[in-house]
């Protein structure tokens, strides 16, 4: 069986809902499909959920461009939608004298980006809280937490109410082109299987947006396709109550923020993610913290060994290169009303940025 859509959006993570639902904004029809029971299976909801401010990321890159942006509107559409967020701020600390150079080249970095930071005495940050070594710190009044599930099902509602439509277990095997259309082979649940006829694809689908592209044929050139790089990040809670009002960061590292205090809206502490390079995807948890992981919170937070720490959960951010990674949008045009684009290394600040995402996507399509 063969059905049609105009847009197809693969991929039900939150920048797959942010996409689909700002295209049928836009007057598209819009069907979603995503090969999980549910939506946000992956990344999305595997993440410290935090509303970044867009501080660290080279200037003019996408990461830096879209995180800026999509703070402002992440913000809007929370408040406007009743999704629970809240606008915590973050210290940015150096535990040691040494460190404090590195935290005026962030600042400088941050302010290059249109993000404003201020200087915190390392005095004022543990006479606030004690258990923390701080030579100095950077404080982030924009930076912020929210709940990623309700953010989503509101983009999912949002999107139902604009005549879009989301199919769950349903996995696209096959892409190809046949004259003006992409063809689209689906499996669906209890091996069902059907074709959709589209113009019109978005590549969202995160950690498989890579297998996605190589199923793909074409006789447009061939899509070029970057390299992937699983990072698998762990989470860990303390054992014995802690309380902190802002997000606690050390000074990033080459491949991550490093492992940092965060602590969801219930004011549940968490510590991650760390950074472990694997081949698959796979969430197993250690029962024990690693050592570098514990050494890491170390730095800044000398007595985590007695307070001691228990699994939360785990998760794993799509990169194109180890370190220096910005987003990709690969555009291929097989004709002039035909578009396929894939997205590449969608992780942080991803679901920041998601909704100026949604906005750059549409301004990529605008002539089909």
């Amino acid at each position: 069986m063969t059905t049609e859509t105009e847009t197809l959006v693969i991929g039900a993570g939150v920048i797959g809902l942010a996409v689909a639902e700002r295209l049928s904004r836009s007057g598209r029809e819009v069907v979603l499909i995503e090969k999980e029971p549910r939506f946000g299976s992956h990344t999305s909801s595997r993440n410290s959920e935090v509303i970044h401010a867009g501080i660290y990321y080279p200037q003019d890159s996408l990461k830096a461009r879209l995180c800026v942006r999509g703070r402002e509107l992440i913000y809007d559409f929370c408040q406007s939608h009743n999704v629970p967020h809240k606008q915590t701020g973050k210290y940015i600390i150096a535990s040691s004298n040494d460190q404090i150079n590195k935290l005026s080249r962030i600042k400088t970095q941050a302010e290059r980006n249109g993000v404003a930071l201020s200087w915190v005495s390392g005095e004022a940050v543990m006479a606030r809280y004690p258990l923390l070594r701080c030579q100095r710190a950077l404080f982030s009044p924009s930076s912020g937490i929210l709940d990623a599930h309700q953010f989503m099902l509101a983009l999912l509602g949002r999107l139902e109410h604009q005549n879009g439509a989301l199919a769950v277990n349903t996995q696209a095997t096959r892409i190809y082109q046949h004259q003006d259309y992409f063809h689209v082979e689906l499996r669906m649940a209890e091996s069902a299987h059907m074709t959709l006829r589209t113009q019109k694809i978005i590549n969202c689908a995160g950690l498989d947006s890579w297998a996605l592209a190589e199923r793909t044929a074409t006789t447009a050139l061939p899509l070029t396709i970057p390299p992937r790089h699983l990072a698998k990040g762990h989470y860990f809670r303390p054992k014995k109550n802690l309380s902190f009002d802002h997000l606690i960061y050390p000074l990033p590292e080459p491949s991550s923020l490093g492992v940092h205090v965060t602590r969801d809206l219930g004011g549940q502490i968490k510590f991650g993610p760390d950074v472990q390079w694997v081949n698959s995807i796979n969430y197993d948890m250690p029962t024990l913290a690693p050592e570098p992981f514990i050494s890491a919170i170390e730095h800044y937070l000398p007595d985590i060994r007695d307070i001691g720490l228990v699994p939360d959960y785990c998760g794993i951010r799509p990169k194109c290169a180890p370190t220096d990674n910005d987003f990709i949008f690969h555009e291929l045009k097989p004709k002039p009303n035909m578009i396929m684009i894939n997205c590449f290394g969608i992780e942080s600040p991803g679901l920041t940025a998601s909704l100026a995402i949604a906005d750059y996507i549409e301004n990529m399509m605008q002539n089909t």
